[in-house]
């Protein structure tokens, strides 16, 4: 099961203009943001992205006990 991820976007305005309806079309709809960044949630999972160097993305993902992971 998906846990999180982080993404580092050069332009954080023209991403959270591109991920808010994407994210809301897929039940996504919880939203808050700071000087670093934006997060799009639901109940339990998140999406963060943050104004930087683009480098890498970050997928996290969780399992009910180690055995399953």
């Amino acid at each position: 099961m998906l846990d999180h991820i982080d993404i580092t976007v050069k332009d954080l305005n023209r991403s959270k203009a591109f991920y808010r309806p994407l994210l809301s079309a897929l039940g996504i709809n919880g939203f808050s943001s700071d000087v670093n960044g934006v997060k799009f949630y639901d109940k339990k999972d998140y999406i963060w992205i943050g104004q930087g160097n683009p480098k890498r993305f970050h997928f996290a993902f969780s399992t009910q006990d180690k055995k399953t992971s």
